[in-house]
Formats: structure tokens, C-alpha cells, sequence
């Protein structure tokens, strides 16, 4: 919150419109016009969108959902060093851009509640098929699997969540902010916001001294893991202790084992009556090529839980 450099969206406005019965009863229209304003390291943008979707339950446990989505994105204060590439690891950056993209995607649930999940598992996938028009065209696959179980009593209660993505595209690659990131609150909290991630140094700036900064340019392949053993001292107060890991690249299905990233520490929540906050404290546990310019250690503050 103290360097503006890293700050990601400053205001986000998206107010949310949901109809059910508008086609047969069980389906839920709804429609989502939102404006994002924000900085993300290496640049500035504002960008209105719009997003339309049917969702519907089949059963109790299985959920399907087709949306329409339209971005528009405007970057301002851009670094040189990301208007001086013509091409960034198959990325061409383009200023302004529009993009135009389906987004179908299916969630099971296999847990004792849809709504608070205190015991099961929630499998899903979402999958992006950008280019129905605007000015990138790719295809991004986003699978996930989340956990938790409970115990009565003082014994922990454990969550825990696994994250892969793919995304492919046309020449040209997909816009610089879609790409997979991580590090920050709700990913590899050993890391600062993003920083985990593909980057691009500008001209005379040698990795790993103590004055060059790359800036984070994102990836085509992205793999994480969390896992959390959180222990509630009071009815507003917890207490947790998390690990995590994982590691993007630059290619598509592309995976480098020997540098997954790997982070752990301790963390406090306090549920409150507008949501849960919390505080964690994020240590690296290795070293690997994107550790180079990177602290050891990482504090977050966040609204709600990681995964």
C-alpha cells in the first residue's frame, strides 16, 4: 500500500444486476457493467466492461454457466521499457486495446453446503475463447480443485486449493493484464504482488543487481498450490499457518519443476460483520530465477479468504 508502483486497482466499480425464471425457472441471468481504474507495475489504465451470463444447477452438485464478456482497455504512463517492445515473449503490446470472448465454465460441488462449505471438495474449470472480434485472439483454460475439512472443537480446520492454467494464442499472444501472474494475497505469499513472473529489464539494466527492477509481463502456463491449517481462538479471531507453491512460464504447457517456488509463515483472520480480513506474513523457503531482485519475505493485508 506504500509504493503506488505496485499498487493494482485503485477503484473498481461493478455493480451486479440478477434475474432468475427470465428464461425457465431454474436459470440466473445476469449482467455486470463494471470501470476499473489502477496501476500494476511498468503502467497505468482504466478499462470498462461488460459481462453477460446464464448460469443454471443441474443438480445439487453441478453447476454450468455461460457468459459474453467485452473489455476495453486504455494504459497510460506506460514505462519505455514495455513501449519499446514490439514483441515480449509472443506478447505485442497494444495501447489501447479491445476484447471480445466467451467464457463458459462448470463448478461440482462435492461439499456438505453450496453457499459455507465446511466439508468437501469443489472441483472447476473456466474456459476463455477470446477473439469473437477486438484485437487479440487466444484460448485460456483455468482448472481448479479447492478442499476443506472441519472438526468439532479446537482441532484445526484445513483448506486447501490447486490452480493450473494454459493460455494459447495467435500471433500477437493475449493482452499483458490476462496473462497469469502470482505472488501477493491470494497466491504465493512469499512474494510481492505479481512478482512471480516472466519479466522485461530495461536497456542497461543487468538481473540481479541491487538497482535493476525488471517489470512483470506475465505468463502463458501457470501451476499453484495452497494449503492452510487455520485454528479459531474466539468467535471473531483465528489463527493459521499456510504453504504455498508455484511457478509460471512463459510458453504454453510449458513446466519447469526444478523452479517451483515455494512459500510459508503464519497469518491472523478476524471475521467481522462486512467480511473477513486478513494479515499474512509470507517467507520464500528456495531460491529460483525470478528471486533474483526479490525480498525474502512478504507482508499482506486482504478482504476475504485466499482460496
Amino acid at each position: 500500500m506504500f509504493n503506488p508502483q505496485e499498487h493494482g486497482p485503485i477503484v473498481k466499480f461493478e455493480p451486479t444486476l440478477r434475474q432468475k425464471g427470465l428464461i425457465e425457472k431454474r436459470t440466473v441471468a445476469s449482467l455486470s457493467p463494471a470501470f476499473e481504474l489502477g496501476i500494476w507495475e511498468g503502467y497505468q489504465f482504466y478499462s470498462p466492461t461488460m459481462r453477460a451470463g446464464l448460469s443454471r444447477f443441474f443438480s445439487r452438485f453441478v453447476e454450468a454457466e455461460l457468459a459474453y464478456n467485452f473489455r476495453f482497455v486504455d494504459f497510460f504512463n506506460v514505462s519505455p521499457t514495455l513501449k519499446g517492445q514490439d514483441s515480449i515473449l509472443g506478447l505485442d503490446f497494444r495501447d489501447p486495446y479491445t476484447l471480445s470472448y466467451l467464457e463458459p465454465s462448470l463448478r461440482i460441488y462435492l461439499t456438505d453446503s453450496v453457499l459455507r462449505p465446511k466439508n468437501g471438495a469443489i472441483l472447476g474449470v473456466v474456459y476463455d475463447i477470446m477473439g469473437l472480434g477486438g484485437d487479440f485472439s487466444a484460448h485460456r483454460v483455468r482448472p481448479a480443485c479447492a478442499c476443506t475439512g472441519r472438526r468439532t472443537g479446537a482441532s484445526p480446520s484445513r483448506a486447501a486449493s490447486r490452480w493450473g492454467g494454459s493460455c494459447r494464442g495467435a500471433p500477437g499472444g493475449a493482452p499483458i493484464d490476462m496473462r497469469f501472474y502470482l505472488g501477493g494475497a491470494d497466491t504465493v505469499r512469499g512474494w510481492g504482488l505479481r512478482r512471480l513472473s516472466p519479466q522485461v529489464f530495461p536497456d542497461g539494466c543487468v538481473p540481479g543487481e541491487a538497482d535493476c527492477r525488471g517489470i512483470p509481463v506475465g505468463g502463458n502456463t501457470m501451476i499453484l498450490a495452497n494449503i492452510e491449517a487455520r485454528i479459531r481462538a474466539t468467535e471473531m479471531l483465528s489463527f493459521v499457518a499456510f504453504a504455498d507453491g508455484g511457478d509460471v512460464r512463459a510458453g504454453v504447457n510449458q513446466f519447469a519443476l526444478n523452479q517451483f517456488n515455494y512459500s510459508a509463515g503464519p497469518g491472523v483472520r478476524v471475521d467481522t460483520p462486512i467480511g473477513m480480513f486478513r494479515l499474512d506474513v509470507g517467507f520464500r523457503l528456495n531460491e529460483t530465477e525470478y528471486a533474483r531482485d526479490q525480498k525474502i519475505w512478504a507482508v499482506h493485508f486482504g478482504l476475504g479468504e485466499a482460496f
